[in-house]
């Protein structure tokens, strides 16, 4: 997720290819290869870890932790693919690899985040 601004009067750091927005902010723990001069949240002083598109496997918990070493490596190898990284890359996105504590952190976190803005909007019920 990028924060952008339109209009005429904004001064860019880096503009998308269309011109129509000023893209502010990147949601990432670092910075986007294809906009290296936008920074990140917290970069930019916004208090948000990572709101970034992910990829990932969930199982039911009690799931043995064999498996869920055997699920990790299958991922590990997915993200070292070159293949993989080629049409990621190709896509807009810089692929991160995380292990299975790497990947809970962050669905916590997002879970965390997101259910505050649905209790605010009373989109729970």
């Amino acid at each position: 997720m990028w924060t952008a601004r339109s209009g005429r009067s904004a001064k860019p750091r880096r503009k998308p290819k269309t011109g129509a927005c000023e893209i502010l902010t990147i949601a990432s723990e670092s910075r986007h290869s294809r906009l290296p001069d936008v920074p990140t949240f917290q970069e930019a002083g916004i208090d948000i870890p990572i709101w970034a598109t992910f990829r990932g496997w969930s199982v039911p918990k009690g799931t043995p932790e064999d498996v869920v070493a055997k699920l990790s490596d299958i991922m590990r190898a997915t993200y070292e693919d070159a293949g993989y990284v080629k049409r990621m890359k190709a896509a807009g996105y810089d692929p991160v690899f995380r292990d299975a504590e790497g990947f809970k952190a962050v669905v916590d976190s997002y879970s965390k985040l997101t259910s505050v803005i649905i209790e605010e909007a009373n989109l729970g019920k």
